[in-house]
């Protein structure tokens, strides 16, 4: 059987480093037997210190976010850490438990929108750090307010709709202090779907600047 450290031409000095501290467990036997072409890219890319939001936001995908951020943190290599974003969006509780971590971390992160950046993925690009927000010439940010929907007894309706009103306002609160806008008007715009381009979305306060 191929070993994961010839597969991946991994650096030997930074993966000790790794497996001493327990900073995040891989799991490379499995992921080198199954698709060692894509791991492999994904672990240079990781090794350039960039993270990739695509797809879905799911507990899935931003519990590796957190692992690869925690490991990029600890590693004490890079001065920022990139994280490229097309997403339309996904679970609200997921989204802000990566949110949480790369506050908690506090490491600079520079966002970039490649494609879309919808919903919680327009959050999360939204919440980089201020000046190294960015977006391309064809990208579509979009912000709007939780979705939801509710059923079953009554108090339990109340319960679940009371939930989507509590996230709506955090959610909100937040995207006021990314943007520099009023909460009463982000409260309105994201009452319904609000898309943007990326001259826009700079207008709006999301992101800072145009990649070309």
């Amino acid at each position: 059987t191929t070993s994961a450290k010839n597969t991946f031409d991994l650096n030997p000095t930074s993966f000790s480093f790794m497996k001493k501290n327990q900073i995040v467990n891989l799991n490379l036997q499995l992921n080198t037997r199954r698709f060692p072409i894509k791991s492999s890219i994904s672990f240079k890319n990781l090794d350039q210190g960039m993270i990739f939001l695509y797809g879905n936001v799911t507990d899935s995908l931003t519990c590796n976010l957190v692992k690869e951020s925690i490991y990029l943190t600890m590693s004490h290599k890079f001065s920022h850490i990139m994280m490229l974003i097309n997403s339309p969006g996904g679970s609200v509780t997921a989204g802000l438990q990566l949110f949480d971590v790369l506050q908690y971390t506090k490491n600079p992160y520079h966002c970039y929108c490649l494609a879309l950046a919808a919903s919680m993925g327009a959050f999360l690009l939204s919440s980089g750090t201020k000046g190294n927000r960015y977006g391309l010439c064809n990208s579509r940010i979009m912000i709007h307010q939780p979705l939801g929907g509710a059923a079953g007894q009554a108090y339990a309706i109340e319960s679940q709709a009371n939930e989507i009103l509590y996230y709506k306002m955090i959610l909100s609160g937040y995207i006021a202090d990314f943007s520099g806008k009023s909460l009463n008007q982000v409260i309105g715009d994201t009452d319904r779907d609000f898309f943007m381009s990326s001259k826009e979305a700079i207008n709006y306060g999301l992101i800072d600047k145009l990649l070309k």
